[in-house]
C-alpha cells in the first residue's frame, strides 16, 4: 500500500506544498515595525521579508506579499536573476506586453551604478504571469522572477498601478539598501 501511495504521485506534491507553505509563513514581516516611517511618498520593498508597502506621509496605505528574483537580491549584472537594492526612480505604469498585465518600470541601473559597471534593465513591479492567475497568492511563495518584484494577482498590480498614478509616486526603495 505504501508503495502505491508514493507511486501515485500524491505524497511528493503534498510534501512540496507543505514545505512551501511553512516557508512562506516563517517569513511574515514584523507588523510592529513601521516600514514607512519618515517616507513622504514611495513604494517600499523589503527584499528579505518579501513584502511591499505603499507609503504616504509616513504610513502604509496598503501592503502586499511579493516574489523577488530567483537569484536573490543585490542585482549588479544583466542575467543574474537578482532584484536590485537601493533607491530608484519609478516609471509610469504601462501594459507589460510580456504577459504580466501591468508593468511599473524601475530605473535600474542608476547612472552611478552604470559607472561602477552595473548592467541590466527591464526591472520593474508586475503581477504574476496571466496564465498563472488560477494560483492566486501562492505565486509569491517562491522567488521566481528574473529580478523584478511580483505581487500575487492581477487585482493587486492594478491596485498598485492605480495608486502610483493617482498619488504621482516617483520613487521605489528596495531594502536592505547599500549604506
Amino acid at each position: 500500500m505504501k508503495n502505491e501511495v508514493i507511486k501515485s504521485g500524491f505524497v511528493f506534491p503534498l510534501i512540496i506544498l507543505s514545505s512551501i507553505s511553512l516557508t512562506a509563513c516563517a517569513e511574515l514581516p514584523n507588523a510592529s515595525k513601521n516600514n514607512c516611517a519618515g517616507i513622504q511618498k514611495a513604494v517600499v520593498i523589503d527584499t528579505e521579508a518579501e513584502h511591499m508597502w505603499l507609503c504616504q506621509s509616513g504610513s502604509s496605505v496598503k501592503d502586499y506579499a511579493v516574489a523577488i528574483g530567483s537569484g536573490g537580491r543585490d542585482k549588479q549584472k544583466e542575467g543574474d536573476k537578482k532584484s536590485p537594492l537601493g533607491r530608484y526612480t519609478l516609471g509610469s505604469p504601462r501594459p507589460s506586453g510580456e504577459g504580466f498585465h501591468t508593468f511599473i518600470p524601475i530605473d535600474f541601473p542608476r547612472q552611478d551604478q552604470k559607472e561602477q559597471g552595473f548592467t541590466g534593465g527591464k526591472i520593474g513591479i508586475h503581477g504574476p504571469p496571466e496564465n498563472w492567475s488560477w494560483l492566486g497568492a501562492t505565486t509569491t511563495w517562491v522567488n521566481w522572477t528574473r529580478g523584478c518584484i511580483a505581487v500575487g494577482s492581477v487585482r493587486e498590480i492594478v491596485e498598485v498601478a492605480d495608486w502610483v498614478r493617482s498619488s504621482q509616486v516617483q520613487e521605489v526603495i528596495l531594502r536592505p539598501e547599500h549604506p
